[in-house]
């Protein structure tokens, strides 16, 4: 069981680039309990951010919901693809897949994500209900 600062995300992967990754990031609501939280590098944490950065933009604005998987080494949190969607009125709008071991996110790439993300909701949204989240499962 891990608890929180009992064991860095590093030593637990044995990696050097590993760190805690939030399923649902702290600015969403998300919590610093096992079930939230899997280990990933920097980058990969980076790119969840961009997403998240922009459901807390929206928050109570669109009728989004989205959910976050993590597809982890069989019987460790040790992520190895992240998938995060976002639904608008029930309908997907925006899907991305996150190698958990990816280097540094550079902001043009962090910017375009949030942009591309933008995009869609003010293009395909309309004003309706706060942003759910909606648990998946780590695999």
């Amino acid at each position: 069981m891990i608890e929180s600062g009992s064991l860095s995300a590093s030593r637990y992967a044995v990696r050097d680039d590993q760190e805690w990754l939030h399923l649902r990031g702290h600015g969403l609501g998300g919590r610093e309990e096992p079930s939230n939280l899997v280990a990933g590098s920097h980058g990969a944490n980076s790119e969840m951010a961009a997403i998240e950065m922009v459901l807390q933009q929206f928050d109570g604005k669109r009728p989004l919901t989205y959910s976050v998987k993590a597809d982890c080494i069989p019987g460790t949190l040790i992520s190895t693809l992240i998938t995060m969607e976002v639904l608008l009125n029930g309908t997907r709008i925006f899907s991305q897949v996150i190698n958990a071991a990816r280097l540094r996110l550079s902001l043009s790439e962090y910017a375009h994500i949030q942009d591309e993300l933008v995009n869609r909701i003010v293009t395909d949204g309309r004003k309706g209900r706060e942003t759910v989240f909606v648990p998946a499962s780590t695999s």
